[in-house]
């Protein structure tokens, strides 16, 4: 594990380049305003009310009962398209953001272990630098709580999809009413995110005017 979050970190650094910044933030905004509003409706023919077509990942919280209604609601081929989407779309794309928000983190925790009243290069005390260290490298693979409540979303998500068939009575399964707790700790993830980058964003512009001022 340690292993890989070193390899994680390097490879964030690596790719802390605007052309890759803006290439990824290109990616979400076409997945949001063109990939996944396509989807839903095609799915399910674009006869569905919207609350039917709107698709499970994209709400805060929803009840068993809300499965049920959403897997009644579909047809054997618009479910094995949502399986589709979930399997495939849904997967580059929680992949896409993670790596975007520990690039920007990584960015935004650059020399924020420097003593600006020491001038460039000088540090806080070696221990509270190292403390600091381990805060900003937890930071930096946050995102990765995201990705790993996604990939675990999609997945009972498409079990759910899959055994609607077999299984028609979506109450009776456990899965039912573990898949919502899972996708409302998503968004409290994502949330927890982009409070964290506000934070960091607030954080170096203090930084960076407070240096100045010891030039």
């Amino acid at each position: 594990m340690k292993s890989f979050i070193r390899l994680y970190i390097r490879l964030t650094e690596a790719w802390s380049k605007p052309i890759i910044i803006i290439l990824l933030f290109l990616l979400i905004l076409l997945f949001n305003s063109v990939i996944f509003p396509y989807f839903p409706e095609i799915c399910s023919g674009g006869k569905a009310e919207p609350s039917v077509s709107e698709m499970l990942d994209t709400r805060l919280y929803y009840s068993a009962e809300d499965i049920q209604n959403f897997l009644s609601a579909k047809t054997k081929s618009e479910r094995k398209c949502s399986i589709l989407v979930h399997s495939t779309v849904d997967v580059l794309y929680p992949l896409i953001y993670s790596v975007f928000l520990s690039i920007l983190f990584s960015l935004l925790t650059k020399r924020l272990t420097e003593d600006p009243t020491k001038g460039e290069g000088k540090y806080y005390k070696e221990s509270s630098r190292k403390i600091l260290g381990k805060v900003l490298t937890f930071l930096i693979i946050l995102p990765l709580f995201i990705l790993t409540a996604d990939y675990l979303e999609n997945t009972l998500i498409i079990i759910l999809l899959a055994g609607a068939e077999s299984s028609p009575n979506t109450l009776a399964r456990p899965i039912a009413y573990i898949t919502p707790f899972v996708t409302t700790a998503k968004w409290s993830f994502v949330m927890l995110n982009l409070t964290v980058l506000l934070a960091l964003t607030l954080i170096r512009i203090f930084k960076r005017i407070k240096s100045r001022q010891y030039r």
